[in-house]
């Protein structure tokens, strides 16, 4: 009679990784240990259990937890992955919608978005519901329908209930008037009303009050059309920066005053001067223009197509900048995008890394200031 020889069971592996970024380029293994060769049959080796808790897993070699096969069968391993998963994503973070007007939600545009590259599961979208946190500045029906009831702004959140995931987005509703503002220059102020007259006072060598001289005022004067020399009004945005002023009008029209560059050629060569205005000037060759800045002699316009316009000291004539993507904001060399990313006016083929969902931007003397959509603040400092 023979007796039993079978080699003993091995034991499985047990493996834990902890990362927030895994680049796995070998191979990952948690194979349990074979068990013993014996006269009849040798042992099994034991399943392996691997439990990976990261944030980003960029995978190009093998993971593996099942057991070895030299003795008996291996056993059946386990890999648990613990990440972030797929993100539910509307193409726009920031929608703008006129007083009384209706804005429907594009599912289109709803997508998901894998933050684990190992992630082999792919989601589509499910039945969307709609939710908005303050009914008295935007409501929504179930439909994905927006209508702007008060001018605020109010955030509206996207469920897919099939999946179980949801996104915000930030409704801002609007009035074709002006909201009132106050900018800064060096040492001058400029305020625009609700009304939509603009008014001025501090130092005025430059004429960046727009008084029709280069007297100082201490107390606010109104701001002089150069054609008409009446005062200027129906404006709906400004900005102000160091000596110079820009303006623009319910009907899309650009001002600028103050002390501004001047590009010329004499004996084929370009040139620059220094000119100074002490009334808003209309910049033609502008139209349909929302938004506007200014920065280091440069100025910006904004289309209601999301087209930025650049001219000024670092610029010959008037330029269009070259993104595909529509622009919500410009703030000194930073751009907001409809997307809710960030670009540099430097490098507008690639938006900052790890920003995203950024509904308002900010440019300080040396940082800026990022606010994302759900009201988180984050500042970068400019090396």
């Amino acid at each position: 009679m023979w007796e039993e020889a079978n080699g003993q069971n091995g034991t499985g592996g047990l493996l834990m990784l902890y990362a927030n970024n895994l680049y796995n380029n070998g191979e990952i293994s948690a194979k349990g240990m074979n068990g013993g060769i014996a006269r009849a049959e040798g042992g099994s080796s034991g399943g392996g259990s691997i439990n990976i808790f990261a944030n980003i897993i960029k995978e190009r070699g093998n993971i593996d937890a099942n057991g070895g096969t030299t003795g008996g069968k291996g056993g059946t391993g386990s890999i648990t992955i613990n990440e972030l998963g797929s993100v539910l994503n509307y193409e726009e973070k920031i929608i703008q919608i006129p007083l009384n007007t209706v804005y429907t939600i594009d599912q289109n545009k709803l997508s998901y978005i894998k933050l684990n590259e190992i992630q082999t599961e792919d989601l589509s979208i499910g039945t969307i519901s709609y939710e908005t946190s303050d009914n008295a500045i935007a409501i929504v029906d179930g439909n994905g329908n927006i209508t702007g009831t008060n001018l605020g702004k109010t955030k509206v959140k996207i469920t897919d209930l099939t999946n179980g995931h949801s996104t915000y987005i930030i409704v801002e509703v609007v009035n074709q008037p002006a909201r009132a503002q106050i900018k800064l220059g060096t040492d001058f102020t400029v305020t625009l009303k609700e009304n939509g007259t603009v008014w001025t006072f501090g130092k005025n060598d430059k004429g960046q009050l727009g008084s029709g001289t280069k007297d100082n005022s201490n107390k606010p004067i109104q701001v002089l059309e150069e054609e008409t020399k009446i005062e200027l009004g129906n404006i709906k945005d400004i900005d102000a920066r160091e000596n110079q002023v820009i303006a623009v009008s319910n009907t899309g029209e650009v001002y600028t005053w103050g002390l501004l560059t001047r590009h010329y050629t004499e004996n084929q060569v370009d040139k620059q001067t220094e000119e100074i205005k002490v009334y808003a000037s209309k910049v033609n060759e502008l139209q349909n223009i929302i938004r506007v800045s200014t920065y280091k002699g440069n100025f910006f316009a904004i289309d209601d197509n999301g087209k930025v316009f650049v001219w000024g000291k670092d610029y010959k004539q008037i330029t269009k900048l070259n993104i595909e993507e529509p622009i919500l904001e410009v703030s000194g060399d930073i751009l907001l995008g409809k997307n809710g990313l960030v670009y540099k006016l430097d490098n507008l083929n690639e938006h900052i890394k790890y920003l995203n969902s950024i509904v308002s931007i900010s440019r300080g003397e040396d940082h800026y200031t990022f606010q994302t959509v759900e009201g988180r603040v984050y500042t970068l400092r400019k090396k």
